[in-house]
């Protein structure tokens, strides 16, 4: 959530190796004022003091259809679905989620939880 009286923009991306094997984005989200922002594609409306949630599902495989299936829910229960194209097409593994905060030195951004879950079996 973007703080009502005092909002800032959080970007999150997730990160990991490409198989060519150097550090690369499998996506990167921004939220602020204007919007929100999966790998550019403005997905939805944003609303500082609203609470949003969301989802991202990925399947890394061959047949892969190259998206991230990503799902915003505001507290009011609209929804918006959507599947957004990866940044690098060749990702092999995620290995890192990093969040950066931009604005004022006195504005906020809320997080109230992060889950993550892997479905992968270990070769």
């Amino acid at each position: 959530m973007l703080d009502n009286e005092l909002p800032r923009t959080i970007s999150m991306s997730t990160r990991g190796k490409n198989v060519s094997g150097k550090q690369s984005n499998l996506d990167a989200v921004a939220i602020a004022k204007d919007g929100i922002r999966v790998n550019r594609w403005l997905l939805a409306p944003s609303t500082p003091g609203t609470w949003q949630y969301f989802d991202f599902h990925w399947t890394p495989t061959q047949t892969s259809n190259r998206t991230i299936q990503v799902t915003i829910i505001t507290e009011q229960g609209d929804t918006w679905q959507q599947h957004v194209p990866l940044e690098d097409y060749v990702f092999k593994q995620a290995t890192d989620l990093q969040f950066i905060s931009i604005g004022g030195p006195m504005a906020k951004v809320y997080i109230d939880n992060v889950i993550i879950t892997s479905n992968t079996k270990p070769k």
